[in-house]
């Protein structure tokens, strides 16, 4: 019949509008509720990176990560969200991992490059998304560094302390 061409189409086309309605939802609270939501997100934010940009992006986290306070883990997601972008937009990357990890009484969100790099100081910097990664990182307590060299790329951390913010799912050795 005529009419069910018709009501294929508008199905596909309902489809369409509730998977982009999601991604939207997903935009504004990129970070689960749940403990292990960072890296959740994470992982998923790298498979979009490579999906959409082109380039290799891998997640590494060696150990498990639980952070209950989601407006942080939600903080240290768009720091990793800036980063790329950066890497992707100004950069040129061929390359990035973004890593979560434990060392030393911190916790580590790191976005490495091997993109162009930068040789000015990065203090001085004035870039928005340096800006308002700085802010990020400042609002939750955390120190952001950013470590780059013409043709090495670019590393941008965010470390902040383990025991005022992070439980894992085994006993911590924690300073």
């Amino acid at each position: 019949l005529p009419e069910a061409v018709d009501t294929g189409r508008l199905t596909s086309l309902l489809n369409e509008v509730i998977s982009q309605t999601k991604e939207l939802a997903r935009g504004l609270h990129p970070v689960d509720g749940e403990p292990a939501g960072l890296t959740t997100a994470l992982q998923r934010w790298a498979d979009h990176i490579t999906g959409i940009f082109g380039l290799s992006c891998r997640f590494e986290c060696p150990e498990p990560v639980r952070i209950t306070d989601n407006a942080l883990a939600t903080q240290l997601y768009r720091v990793a969200q800036e980063a790329a972008h950066n890497a992707v937009k100004h950069a040129h990357a061929t390359e990035m991992t973004i890593r979560l990890s434990f060392t030393d009484g911190l916790m580590l969100l790191a976005v490495q490059d091997n993109g162009t790099g930068f040789s000015r100081d990065v203090s001085v910097v004035e870039g928005l998304g340096l800006q308002i990664m700085r802010h990020r990182a400042e609002a939750i307590g955390a120190v952001l560094n950013i470590q780059s060299s013409p043709n090495e790329g670019t590393q941008v951390t965010c470390s902040i302390p383990v025991s005022s913010v992070v439980s894992r799912t085994q006993p911590s050795h924690e300073t």
